[in-house]
């Protein structure tokens, strides 16, 4: 593995038998059952006492040897229908294991045309099954057919086969909203607006591929379909920052959130934003430019990659560096060597990581900010 991010990680190791088989399939014999299971480095199948292995910058981690455990396989079985009760003809399914708060790549399988679906050779442990039925034909005019109907639970396997389970497919919410100005609408107003939504966490919506979206009509109204799951909705628009985000009067900006039929979502966007720039400058005094800056709010509720408090900007040759669109809060403002500048910002623990070297700083309304900054260039694993 290589391109790693600074860090401590876990490494887990796993084969991939067959799992797949028609329903009906005839029965496999007892040492059949007998295969290899996820093991966590050096040697366990129980995630909390894997040991952490540490990933240095510029530097090469070896003798990192796992020794697989083996053990029994389950079955996995069930019925898919949609909903309105008619059984989910070849729909494809997905069954994905959860470690660390993520998703690994899945097992995939398909229904028969009853409906039906069965999986083998299946390691124990906690999973996230995902069936999603084939998107509609394109219409007369050839656009894109409407997404079928999606099903995601949580599965978990322990000592025993897992059989007929019953999956109801869902078409998703449908939500409406408005777009409001803070400073009142523009004249004349922006256009090609679009929401979109995106998952509140990439991990746990592997597998549902949804990215559903919704253009606002002139009247600044728009209606979005087929939302499932934990989502994070955005807007953007000429010459306009977003500030909030509410569904039926809740604050959701950066919030992940389960849409119910029919919630009503207001979206307000601000022009008085302001600038945040400076120079950055290394250990010597000299102008630093191989990394960036990273903006983030003191408010831990906000430490998300997609908040809109969240920032990220590079240095240009002249170690300059500079932040447009910054709402009125307080933050943290840190500048970061190249290898650091990458991190993911996956968890609050990085944030936490980062708000430890950052300059605090607060900014009001529609102000131009200059904030000189020293480059941390110490690993994040220190």
């Amino acid at each position: 593995m290589f391109g790693l991010q600074p860090g401590e990680y876990q490494v887990l190791a796993e084969t991939r038998g067959g799992t797949y088989v028609p329903p009906n399939a005839p029965p496999e014999s007892e040492d059949d059952r007998i295969g290899f299971l996820p093991t966590f480095y050096p040697g366990t199948a129980d995630e909390g006492a894997a040991q952490r292995v540490r990933a240095r910058a510029g530097a090469e981690t070896s003798g990192i040897e796992i020794r697989l455990l083996q053990g029994r396989l389950f079955h996995l079985s069930g019925f898919v229908s949609d909903s309105q009760g008619r059984p989910a003809a070849r729909a494809n399914g997905q069954l994905m294991l959860q470690s660390g708060g993520m998703s690994m790549p899945g097992f995939g399988f398909s229904t028969d045309e009853q409906g039906r679906f069965q999986m083998r050779n299946i390691p124990p442990g906690a999973y996230r099954l995902v069936v999603r039925q084939q998107s509609a034909p394109p219409g007369p005019d050839q656009r894109v057919g409407e997404p079928g109907e999606a099903v995601m639970v949580p599965v978990t396997i322990a000592g025993a086969d897992l059989e007929n389970l019953a999956l109801v497919t869902s078409p998703g919410a449908t939500i409406s909203g408005r777009v409001v100005f803070e400073q009142g609408t523009p004249s004349p107003p922006p256009t090609q607006m679009r929401v979109v939504g995106s998952p509140g966490d990439p991990q746990t919506m592997a597998g549902l591929q949804m990215t559903p979206s919704a253009i606002v009509q002139p009247d600044l109204t728009f209606t979005m379909k087929r939302l499932m799951g934990e989502l994070i909705l955005r807007i953007g628009a000429a010459g306009q920052s977003l500030k909030s985000v509410t569904v039926n009067g809740r604050d959701i900006t950066d919030t992940p959130y389960e849409f119910k039929q029919n919630d009503s979502v207001v979206f307000t966007l601000t022009s008085r934003t302001s600038t945040v720039e400076g120079t950055v400058t290394d250990a010597t005094g000299k102008p630093a430019s191989d990394g960036g800056v990273i903006l983030f709010s003191e408010d831990k509720a906000s430490w998300r990659p997609s908040s809109i408090r969240t920032r990220r900007t590079g240095i240009d040759p002249d170690g300059h560096y500079r932040l447009n669109s910054v709402l009125a809060g307080r933050y943290y403002l840190v500048a970061l060597t190249r290898d650091r500048f990458g991190i993911s910002l996956s968890d609050a623990e990085s944030f936490e990581q980062l708000a430890k070297d950052a300059t605090t700083i607060v900014v009001g309304e529609d102000e131009q900010r200059t904030v000189d900054l020293k480059i941390v260039a110490t690993p994040v694993d220190r």
